[in-house]
């Protein structure tokens, strides 16, 4: 399988994550020959837990108070939120699996139906 971004691409994502309109618009444009099921997710937690992980990841301390004064476009985006504050990495997959694949039976049905 091909990779659909080279690393100059993954970089300035991770750069601009909290533009999430414009990171979702990005790959579904380099995705439209391709068939595929959307399903966007947000992941969030609360302000304490995301300097301790911003920390905890190395960010530059001078860049963690504009890191947290990003937190609050999470909300403004068109995605499933999941709050991530208490959960292990463990317990958010297990949430995602669970979400994808409800949504996955719920598109199976559909596709069935319209075959009908």
């Amino acid at each position: 399988m091909r990779p659909i971004f080279g690393e100059q691409n993954l970089v300035n994502l991770s750069e601009n994550i909290h533009r999430s309109d414009e990171v979702f618009d990005l790959v579904l444009d380099r995705l439209q020959a391709t068939d595929f099921m959307l399903q966007k997710f947000t992941l969030t937690c609360d302000e304490k837990a995301f300097k301790k992980r911003l920390i905890a990841a190395g960010r530059p301390k001078d860049r963690i108070p504009r890191c947290l004064e990003s937190l609050h476009l999470c909300e403004t985006t068109d995605t499933v939120r999941i709050d991530t504050t208490e959960k292990t990495v463990v317990e958010v997959a297990e949430i995602l699996y669970n979400l994808m694949s409800v949504e996955s039976q719920r598109e199976h049905r559909k596709s069935l139906h319209r075959e009908l």
